[in-house]
């Protein structure tokens, strides 16, 4: 078993490095390239046509001083943060109760992700957004997993707020990840809701300056999400397909996608198993606690929807829902 998770989180590694000049450079590839091709002044000025900030673009460009231009290079830096995306699972969670096997199939299931692959493919912010929210939901976790009677640790949730403001200046949709994720601790009970505002207070900071600035003093702020339509409903099936992916994706002016339903359908399957696997002890045991892991997992379900429900509604009034980005988030 052991050879079977340590050979899938290898193969799902390698091709993000060795693949990066495999396909072309997409036209908001080569905007990033354009916005990163100059000094600071152009890097702000292009970037005032997006709703993030250019936090990412700042990034990059400091790569490319580092490293030098080019397009496969610049892409080097999403496989490298999409990388530490997926050593973050077995770092974060080396000290939770979790089984050492469990903790590895976890890396494995993140390390295998086809959105994770895809988006440390381009020069976009992304492939940040992908490693970023899964630092969240890890961190996320390790805070559900504190005893109710101690507390989280004042280390953990500032970990939890950096890896917030993180999120927040990488795109809009990080702050409503993070946002969500103080929402659900403060309620049930794993962080003391005067902090929790205060936490929020800071993660909604810098996307709150960038975007009050923009709208106040530069004409035609943000017109680069402009085509981007409110999502319906039905969007939020391709979601699911997307972040559950199974096959080949598809491009389309949105993002990659996946549209069949396999992913889904064993998801399904696996949590059908779980549930009825734990309502069979469970009967037996009535009044007692639920095991920590039952718990925890109840908190992350609540999270992801949350998740789903806020990124629906804020893509009402801002046109931000694209399967890239409400895909990495959910995921």
């Amino acid at each position: 078993m052991a050879v079977l998770i340590g050979g899938a989180i290898v193969l799902a590694v390698i091709p993000r490095w060795t693949q990066l000049g495999a396909q072309s450079v997409w036209s908001d590839e080569q905007f990033t390239l354009s916005q990163t091709s100059g000094g600071l002044t152009r890097l702000r000025d292009r970037g005032h046509t997006e709703i993030h900030t250019p936090f990412f673009a700042m990034l990059v460009w400091l790569w490319n001083h580092i490293v030098s231009v080019g397009a496969v290079r610049a892409r080097a830096f999403s496989a490298l943060v999409t990388t530490l995306g997926i050593a973050c699972v077995p770092l974060m969670l080396r000290r939770t109760p979790i089984p050492a096997p469990t903790r590895w199939l976890l890396t494995a299931a993140v390390a295998t992700s086809g959105l994770g692959f895809v988006y440390g493919q381009e020069i976009r912010p992304y492939g940040l957004l992908w490693a970023l929210a899964v630092a969240l939901t890890v961190s996320h976790l390790r805070l559900e997993w504190e005893p109710r009677t101690g507390g989280p640790t004042a280390r953990r949730q500032a970990v939890h707020l950096g890896l917030g403001v993180l999120a927040s200046l990488t795109h809009l949709f990080g702050l409503v990840l993070a946002g969500c994720s103080l929402v659900v601790l403060v309620a049930r009970g794993r962080m003391r809701p005067l902090r929790g505002l205060l936490f929020l207070a800071v993660v909604c900071l810098p996307e709150a300056i960038w975007i009050i600035h923009g709208r106040l003093t530069v004409p035609g702020f943000a017109a680069g999400t402009s085509w981007n339509a409110r999502p319906d409903l039905s969007a939020v099936t391709l979601l699911l397909q997307s972040v559950f992916s199974w096959g080949v994706p598809s491009m389309t002016n949105g993002g990659f996608v996946w549209h069949t339903p396999a992913g889904p359908a064993l998801v399904i399957v696996v949590l059908t198993v779980a549930l009825n696997r734990y309502w069979r002890r469970s009967a037996s045991s009535r009044g007692t606690p639920s095991p920590p892991a039952i718990s925890a997992a109840t908190g992350l379900a609540l999270l992801a929807v949350l998740i789903i429900t806020s990124s629906w509604l804020v893509s009402q009034i801002t046109p931000l829902w694209t399967p890239a980005i409400s895909s990495s988030w959910t995921r």
